[in-house]
């Protein structure tokens, strides 16, 4: 989703969300070596809602059409596609994480776990070149 995540030549792709909970999970323990008491608003790479991108499909395209794309696609062509924002997977899964997972991950920490102190990591997944650089 959202293209989060980067991969060099051959090697396996690197998952922004699977980089993160693994940090977590380093941090998590030095924490608790200091005394912390450690919750986490997911422990897998499950989303913390029911709800999933299909879900908002109908939605997506209503988005869509309200912001000027009157007949929206149903699906991405591909990672260089240049209309991918333009289309009714892309939208479903915005309304999906930015919307519905962030929301429901703030309802946890608000309503259930009412930490003192919040740390939310985020890594961006993007790729870079590489530079040669001659001293």
């Amino acid at each position: 989703m959202e293209e989060r995540w980067f991969q060099v030549g051959d090697s396996k792709p690197v998952q922004e969300g699977d980089l993160t909970l693994r940090v977590a999970r380093l941090l998590a323990t030095r924490l608790r070596d200091l005394g912390a008491n450690v919750s986490f608003v997911r422990n897998d790479d499950e989303p913390t809602t029911a709800k999933r991108p299909d879900d908002f499909r109908e939605l997506a395209r209503k988005v869509l059409i309200r912001n000027g794309v009157p007949q929206p696609r149903a699906d991405v062509l591909d990672s260089t596609d240049p209309e991918k924002e333009k289309t009714i997977r892309w939208q479903s899964e915005i309304l999906f994480y930015r919307y519905s997972e962030i929301r429901g991950r703030a309802a946890l920490v608000n309503f259930k776990l009412h930490p003192d102190l919040v740390l939310c990591l985020h890594f961006n997944a993007e790729g870079w070149a590489i530079r040669l650089v001659r001293c």
